[in-house]
């Protein structure tokens, strides 16, 4: 299927995940849009079922800048572009006082000789990523700092006005599964209503094996925030993250449910560093860590977002859980197939062993074994599951 109809194709059987996807995707070719403004013109659109779908992955700011950027704002229904112009302003002054808060840690971060790493979407605050700071929703701004300047660095935030989150659902009990933590409990601001998460490793879960800190540390490039001094991961390690995050700390591919604003993000880093970024690299790297399949099938629901066409290996059971992926994220109020939550709960014993109840050595199964009975027989770990289903 050629790119420049993939969007047509997307809205004729329903599928509004790979329809919005089309709408975010950066550098569109003229055909691409011309097939977009024609869906358009032709009233080929449900209107409140995209909305919808953009909502509920949290796209709806970045939608409206493609949109514009692409001048097909002005052929949308009016009632549609008042509110995705309202709803981009608002992110955007939101965003705006993260920015300056990040600003201000970073200064104090750099008087204390404290190195400070940008994460996920304070790094595209940095780097103008998608060219508009309104563009990317952010429920928290990711900072990372060595290990042994966590200390300092929770001063700064408490001396800038944060306060931990007392409801906070990270809990530190001194168990060898606390491995799994890769942040503090969140910091709040109380009077800017904005929230940081303070990482000393990259990833939680399994997300910090595939991502070793150590490995991460020798992989930043210096960056500057408003004219001070930061780092962010490399383009590829970027990446890297970007799809780990995406897939695994809450089950999302397990699950089926995976985000389209982190695949938006992964989309604009091949754009923006496509000269930088190495696909032999990203096989090599998945293929070592056994996150061949799950990269690979995260590669192939991007592709309508990507600039160019990646080889990436797709057999009969990549599609099949691609098309598991799509049945769950175009279900949008209604319950997932029968087959999704089967396959939902006979991996979930084994997500939450390699993940939440990870910890290295044959001499640890006692604890994880009792981790894992804890995490799976409790209620909010039931209401999860419940949640999932309903």
């Amino acid at each position: 299927m050629k790119p420049e109809t993939d969007a047509a194709n997307f809205a004729a059987v329903g599928d509004y995940y790979r329809l919005l996807a089309a709408f975010l995707a950066p550098d569109k070719s003229a055909e691409q849009i011309a097939v977009l403004r024609s869906l358009i013109e032709q009233d080929r659109i449900k209107w409140k079922k995209l909305l919808y779908m953009a909502n509920v992955q949290l796209c709806t700011p970045l939608w409206f800048c493609r949109l514009r950027d692409d001048g097909l704002l002005a052929v949308l229904p009016q009632e549609l572009q008042d509110y995705l112009r309202h709803l981009h302003q608002a992110n955007a002054e939101r965003n705006s006082i993260l920015r300056a808060l990040l600003g201000d840690i970073a200064v104090a971060c750099a008087a204390a000789k404290v190195q400070l790493v940008l994460l996920k979407g304070a790094a595209a605050l940095c780097d103008n990523l998608y060219g508009d700071d309104g563009a990317r929703i952010m429920s928290d701004a990711d900072i990372m700092v060595r290990r042994e300047d966590i200390g300092t660095a929770v001063e700064i935030l408490t001396g800038l006005g944060f306060v931990k989150d007392e409801n906070s659902t990270i809990v530190f009990d001194g168990s060898i599964t606390d491995e799994r933590h890769h942040h503090l409990p969140a910091f709040y601001h109380p009077q800017k209503k904005v929230v940081v998460e303070l990482h000393f490793k990259v990833g939680g879960y399994r997300c910090g094996r595939l991502l070793p800190v150590e490995q991460a540390w020798e992989n930043i490039v210096p960056a500057r925030l408003d004219g001070t001094a930061v780092a962010l991961l490399s383009p590829q390690w970027r990446i890297m993250h970007n799809c780990v995050h995406a897939l695994v700390p809450d089950g999302e591919f397990i699950r089926g449910t995976v985000s389209l604003r982190q695949m938006a993000e992964f989309a604009a880093l091949c754009s923006c560093y496509s000269s930088r970024l190495s696909w032999p690299q990203w096989r090599a790297w998945s293929s070592e860590h056994g996150f061949a399949r799950q990269s690979n099938i995260y590669v192939a629901l991007a592709q309508p977002m990507l600039p160019v066409t990646v080889a990436m290996a797709t057999g009969q059971m990549e599609r099949w859980h691609c098309r598991r992926i799509l049945s769950v994220v175009n279900a949008l109020r209604r319950k997932p197939p029968m087959v999704v939550t089967v396959y939902y709960y006979l991996n979930l014993p084994y997500w939450a062993w390699d993940n939440v109840c990870y910890a290295r050595g044959v001499e640890h199964v006692p604890v994880r074994v009792i981790c894992m009975l804890k995490k799976l027989l409790s209620g909010r770990s039931r209401a999860k599951m419940r949640h999932f289903c309903a």
